[in-house]
């Protein structure tokens, strides 16, 4: 089995709990995890940057996360 190269994740119940406003600290140390083993990480997302969770945009910081594509692929960053 091959390495991925790069790996996506949703926000809403995949990293992020919307109903209790939770996101496992888990979450940011896999990301750094996968980026130590030379993956790059992205997040796709329906939702703009501007809607995105607090703390999900600190963990998009904080890991160093490769790439956002938010709006359904409308803006990429």
């Amino acid at each position: 089995m091959q390495t991925p190269k790069i790996i996506f994740f949703d926000i809403d119940d995949t990293l992020y709990r919307k109903y209790t406003d939770t996101l496992r600290p888990s979450v940011a140390e896999a990301m750094k995890a996968l980026k130590a083993r030379g993956i790059l990480t992205a997040i796709a997302t329906g939702r703009p940057y501007a809607a995105m969770p607090a703390k999900v945009r600190a963990v998009v910081e904080e890991a160093g996360m490769d790439l956002l594509l938010t709006i359904n692929g409308q803006f990429i960053r």
